[in-house]
């Protein structure tokens, strides 16, 4: 008698396992999103630092623009107390030297008139020796 051997042979190559395929290119999708949010995170951290540089750099730049301000106004300052102090100065040489010709004239005043006193003193008596010569001459 003749027996038939009956094989299950698959016609067609069983499917792939598409689940796990899925699987990787959502780790792979995953993993690329989170690359680019951390770039995007550093590139923000970067720019908030340059900002923060830049403000600092900024507030730098001002507050040596005020102590230059500060420094020119002290200069000033002192450029007009030395100016006042010199006009006053000037001022105290101008009547000291006021005064002493004020002085000086009221010398020279007191001088001429001795001089009158005494000349007109001389007059008299020179005046008075004639009257007491012509006096006795005519006893």
């Amino acid at each position: 008698s003749i027996q038939l051997l009956i094989l299950n042979i698959p016609t067609s190559t069983p499917p792939i396992n598409s689940n796990n395929n899925n699987n990787s290119n959502n780790n792979n999708n995953n993993n690329n999103n989170n690359n680019n949010n951390n770039n995007n995170n550093n590139n923000n951290n970067n720019n908030n630092n340059n900002n923060n540089n830049n403000n600092n750099n900024n507030n730098n730049n001002n507050n040596n623009n005020n102590n230059n301000n500060n420094n020119n106004n002290n200069n000033n300052n002192n450029n007009n107390n030395n100016n006042n102090n010199n006009n006053n100065n000037n001022n105290n040489n101008n009547n000291n030297n006021n005064n002493n010709n004020n002085n000086n004239n009221n010398n020279n005043n007191n001088n001429n008139n001795n001089n009158n006193n005494n000349n007109n003193n001389n007059n008299n008596n020179n005046n008075n020796n004639n009257n007491n010569n012509n006096n006795n001459n005519n006893k």
